[in-house]
């Protein structure tokens, strides 16, 4: 059965039926926290951008988000880093979990250093306030052609706090490019 002929929910591509083994997270709140639990829980090795290196290197050492997320332990599979170029080095994925006011800014900076041919996938919520764009209009906006066939957006109800206390969710990833 070829991909054009196989039922939509049975597709064979590497990013669906392999698992992610590194994946960067762009974002160090509580959802971005929330989503590195998520991914180091399915066996991720997972790095954490965020913006101060004394946020991360608190985290790093006491293994908890006590800003954002306190009281929930965080594993070693889990590293936080203030570098984007180290958090993005060697990963199969990125989610870019920035507040939407910010994210125009932190694409166009960091065009250079954003890995091409992985999923970006965008995890922020809203709209920017002077443009009025989605957070996908943004970064196809910022990170045009060779970026675009690999992005994706998650969305749905979820809650940080129930996510990384375990309790069930239920997103949707939805991209333009059946492979992502």
């Amino acid at each position: 059965m070829d991909k054009d002929t196989m039922p939509s929910n049975e597709r064979s591509n590497s990013l669906m039926t392999e698992a992610i083994s590194r994946a960067a997270v762009i974002g160090g709140g509580s959802f971005g926290t929330a989503l590195a639990l998520v991914l180091a829980r399915k066996g991720c090795e997972v790095s954490v951008w965020a913006r101060t290196e004394e946020q991360c290197q608190t985290v790093n050492e006491t293994r908890e988000n006590k800003n954002y997320m306190p009281g929930v332990r965080l594993p070693e599979s889990i590293h936080w880093t203030n570098s984007v170029e180290e958090a993005v080095e060697d990963v199969e994925m990125v989610l870019l979990v920035i507040p939407t006011q910010f994210l125009r800014n932190f694409v166009a900076s960091n065009r250079a250093i954003l890995p091409v041919g992985v999923p970006i996938v965008l995890c922020a919520k809203g709209i920017e306030v002077d443009s009025l764009e989605t957070p996908y209009q943004i970064v196809e906006d910022e990170l045009p052609g060779k970026y675009s066939k690999y992005l994706a957006v998650l969305a749905g109800p979820s809650f940080a706090k129930e996510m990384a206390q375990n309790q069930p969710t239920n997103v949707t990833v939805a991209s333009k490019n059946r492979e992502v």
